[in-house]
């Protein structure tokens, strides 16, 4: 990839971003692309499936059909699935053993001694140690079985195949309301996006980008992350709301250097100036585009109003 593709979009609802990356999707298609669209709120399940693409719903209340365990034992994957038994682990306490991560690294490699029908997280229990108040065997509970968020990785398959279909979607609205679970689910996706993706073209779609990564676990990583990607031959998408929210966020600076293109949509032109005062060191142009002067007060909910380059 020879240019820079990754794009923010940042503009209020209503203001058409879901229009526009549904847009791009379609036009996209003329390359025969891969897509990884992760929803808000239902916003692009009907695209999604008019596309003939696989559309999960991932939440804690039922199975969610994923499985880390049944991924294939190679270097990458054993990396992966020590930093993911971490982060399960320290969901509710910060506290973490040399103890506790020769346990984590005994179940890893006791999971790929298990048939794959029998790698789940409640059969790793015995690998965890005793229970007891603030052990791992404790703090891992609530992953399995009848644990409370057990329905989100204790499950006897992994239905995740990215070989199935060239366009996928994931609604991550009910996760937004769990941060306990979003973090290690969006993890897992990542990374079995990141071993699948081949060189073929590939783009990433992340609505309410700065909800999803903007915490402890993605915001350190997104720099490289972007770069990798950008050599796997594939770009992000990053799309949110509020102009206050990402000018406050941890990632707001590596975005703007990272991002290629970002497109602002807005309802009231004064609040342009936020924008510029957010993005101020990035800023080359303002291009403004055309406007019904019967309604210069603001912009017609599908027209772009002003385009920044860095």
């Amino acid at each position: 990839m020879r240019d820079v593709g990754h794009t923010a979009i940042i503009g209020p609802t209503g203001a058409g971003k879901t229009v526009l990356m549904n847009f791009l999707c379609v036009q996209a298609m003329k390359f025969s692309p891969r897509v990884f669209f992760f929803d808000k709120d239902h916003g692009a399940e009907i695209f999604i499936r008019a596309l003939k693409g696989v559309y999960s719903i991932i939440e804690t209340r039922g199975s969610t059909g994923l499985n880390p365990l049944h991924l294939d034992d190679t270097p990458d994957n054993r990396g992966f699935l020590m930093e993911w038994f971490k982060l399960l682990a320290t969901t509710l306490s910060d506290k973490l053993t040399p103890d506790d991560i020769l346990r984590i690294d005994d179940a890893i490699e006791g999971n790929f001694k298990l048939k794959k029908e029998d790698r789940k997280l409640r059969n790793l229990v015995p690998f965890l140690g005793i229970g007891g108040e603030d052990t791992l065997a404790s703090r891992m509970m609530m992953w399995h079985s009848e644990g409370s968020h057990a329905a989100l990785f204790d499950n006897d398959e992994d239905v995740l195949d990215f070989t199935k279909s060239r366009v996928f979607g994931f609604e991550m609205g009910y996760l937004l309301k769990d941060p306990m679970a979003l973090a290690p689910t969006l993890l897992y996706l990542f990374h079995k996006i990141s071993i699948s993706l081949d060189g073929t073209p590939s783009m990433i779609i992340l609505d309410e980008a700065w909800a999803l990564i903007d915490n402890p676990v993605f915001a350190p990583r997104i720099k490289d992350w972007l770069k990798v990607l950008r050599k796997l031959n594939t770009f992000v998408i990053f799309a949110t709301q509020s102009v206050e929210d990402a000018s406050k966020s941890q990632i707001s600076d590596t975005l703007v250097q990272q991002t290629a293109l970002l497109r602002y949509f807005c309802l009231i032109i004064l609040r342009l100036l936020v924008l510029i005062e957010m993005f101020l060191l990035a800023l080359l142009r303002v291009y403004p585009y055309h406007m019904n002067p019967m309604t210069h007060h603001r912009c017609n909910c599908r027209t772009l109003l002003c385009c920044i380059t860095s």
